[in-house]
């Protein structure tokens, strides 16, 4: 995949859900488990999922900017959800918001290439999760996916006291790294909390954007499959 890696960077920070995580996988897979065991109204998996991903992204981007807590996600994605299909049904809601949380941080696939980049960059840094996820529901992820091993730390947005994008998740990952901001990169798919936030904290950023999303943020460099992020930490030496 790569020869020997050495730059100026000692550190890499990840995001976990969507950078790592496959969470659009594992999500529609628990997704189809509980509609055909609670629903299965006529063949409406497709519309179920879809709207759950834009129901799910719209409160999760509310939680970001403090305008949520993470129960309104929990008690409202599904809520809202089953409205829309014309069930109203707060007890069914909330066993199939139980069961999502059960189920899906159990689901082990990541996004590709992720285990063969961690493998390899694991001999030469320091690796980190940043995630503002939650600390209970990360954690799972994290084992069931069978890469524990590769991190010095998880630290969470719930164990700071601070999400992404404030500069201070980003600070106390330095501090524990007990590394100056030049010498960490952070690594995430999310242009308003991994990208901004870190840009915030002074640390290098690296936009992974599989989709080849068009924007206009600022981000030090820019990756669509994570194997390339050596060739960034190849060229990048001081």
């Amino acid at each position: 995949m790569a020869g020997k890696v050495k730059s100026i960077y000692k550190v890499i920070f990840f995001d976990l859900d969507h950078t790592l995580w496959d969470y659009k996988r594992n999500s529609k897979m628990t997704l189809e488990g509980l509609y055909h065991k609670h629903l299965n109204v006529n063949n409406r998996f497709d519309y179920f999922y879809s709207r759950f991903d834009t129901i799910n992204e719209h409160l999760w981007n509310l939680y970001h900017q403090g305008k949520i807590n993470r129960d309104d996600i929990r008690v409202k994605r599904f809520r809202t959800l089953l409205g829309e299909m014309g069930i109203k049904n707060d007890l069914l809601a909330k066993t199939i918001s139980e069961e999502y949380l059960m189920t899906c941080p159990l689901q082990p696939h990541l996004m590709p290439g992720a285990r063969e980049v961690l493998e390899e960059l694991r001999n030469n840094y320091k690796l980190y999760v940043i995630t503002n996820g939650f600390e209970d529901i990360q954690y799972i992820k994290i084992r069931s996916a069978g890469i524990s091993h590769f991190f010095d730390q998880v630290i969470t947005s719930d164990g700071v006291g601070y999400k992404k994008p404030a500069p201070e998740i980003f600070q106390h990952a330095l501090q524990l790294a007990g590394v100056d901001h030049r010498e960490a990169l952070m690594i995430g798919d999310n242009l308003e909390t991994d990208i901004k936030g870190a840009n915030n904290a002074n640390v290098d950023t690296v936009f992974f954007n599989p989709d080849k999303t068009p924007h206009e943020v600022f981000t030090k460099y820019e990756i669509e499959h994570l194997s390339e992020i050596f060739k960034i930490l190849n060229t990048s030496t001081g």
